[in-house]
């Protein structure tokens, strides 16, 4: 997310750091494998490398990484090599780019503003545009071909429901439904069966209730649909944590934002891992990395506006990445790598440098510790 009250800063940030923790939320050391910081100002076939703010797995070492400039949407492949079980100097090449297409090989409409990414069981590659309530631009998400990397092109849309449709542009005042700028769907996720496709927005649609506030989390949604037909399915509310109490303290017109950036498939029954990123004046950058279960969730699909009473999906902490002492920036993507072990498998997390000259492209590593049954989930689809 290419915010504005991000790329705005005068002062310089303070970062805070992490630990990779186990879904048993231990906390270790050894569960960190290193970060590689990207060089400032690394250009690839005429374009700066920027604003990655989402990371899928292609095999063998390779990824997809998204910028979401917004007006030349981009996509990069990236050879990220664990095989020694560290991520260091050296371990991170970016080897291509290519431009969005639409499917007669003009240039994806912009503003486009492309966040989460996930590559399919039959090889589709999903993007997620959050949408821009400014330009009446609804969030979806695309499917592209297999032949993206080369081409660029995209074959279908999955249409979201009437809920996160704008109503009126946004530079109308007295907005009543959808999502917010900079607020809608920030993430990607496909069962290890691709039965089902899941994003999210970051934060609550205008008409479910507030965005972040001091002091309070937000009812984001997570959307589903059935893969193969492309179908809505159940929606359920995540609630975002709130902003530490310190934060409170701060001048009213310094930026504070948390929200869910992130999701991961654990299972084919509705677990997943959810990354939540916040920033502050005061604090920086943080994160944190939540196990979340949809089951005995409320499905609000049939709700334009949430009810008044909902169970929403529930929330485990995994790790707080504020406990390893590195710096950690703008974390919006993740992806998993190779297997460690039997059963740890490596976690690599991509910040998004915004396009600003004080932030930096991050690519960090993690081993997560999985139960016996998400080992075999995730094994079998992947």
């Amino acid at each position: 997310m290419r915010s504005n009250w991000l790329i705005r800063l005068l002062a310089p940030l303070c970062f805070l750091a992490l630990v990779a923790g186990v879904l048993e939320v231990r906390f270790d050391r050894s569960f960190y494998l290193g970060q590689v910081v990207l060089p400032r100002g690394l250009e690839i076939d005429g374009t700066r490398v920027g604003g990655l703010s989402g990371l899928a797995a292609l095999g063998e070492g390779r990824f997809l990484a998204v910028s979401d400039e917004q007006e030349a949407p981009r996509l990069y492949t990236l050879e990220i090599d664990l095989s020694d079980g560290r991520l260091s100097r050296g371990d991170v090449r970016v080897t291509g780019m290519t431009h969005f297409h639409a499917p007669d090989g003009s240039r994806i409409a912009t503003p486009a503003d492309f966040e989460g990414i996930r590559v399919g069981t039959n090889g589709e590659i999903i993007v997620a545009d959050e949408g821009q309530p400014w330009s009446n631009v609804n969030p979806r998400l695309r499917a592209f071909s297999p032949q993206l990397v080369e081409t660029g092109s995209f074959a279908t849309l999955f249409k979201t429901t009437f809920s996160y449709r704008i109503d009126t542009p946004w530079r109308r005042p007295f907005n009543r439904r959808g999502v917010r700028p900079n607020a809608g769907f920030e993430s990607v996720a496909i069962t290890p069966d691709g039965r089902l496709l899941v994003t999210a927005t970051e934060q609550a649609l205008i008409q479910d209730g507030p965005w972040h506030l001091r002091g309070a989390g937000s009812p984001a949604r997570i959307m589903t649909f059935d893969y193969r037909t492309g179908r809505p399915g159940p929606e359920y509310v995540y609630e975002t944590n709130a902003v530490p109490v310190l934060d409170m303290l701060q001048h009213s017109h310094t930026p504070v934002r948390s929200g869910l950036v992130e999701l991961l498939a654990l299972d084919n029954d509705g677990q997943f891992l959810a990354l939540e990123r916040s920033y502050s004046y005061i604090s920086g950058f943080n994160a944190r990395l939540f196990r979340i279960d949809t089951l005995g969730a409320t499905d609000v699909s049939e709700h334009n506006r949430l009810p008044e009473q909902y169970t929403p999906v529930r929330k485990e902490l995994v790790a707080d990445l504020s406990r390893i002492g590195i710096p950690l920036g703008n974390l919006e993507g993740m992806a998993f790598g190779p297997w460690l072990d039997e059963r740890r498998r490596a976690l690599i997390l991509v910040s998004d440098d915004n396009f600003h000259p004080i932030q930096r492209t991050r690519l960090i590593a993690l081993a997560l510790e999985l139960p016996v049954e998400q080992v075999a989930a995730l094994a079998s689809g992947n």
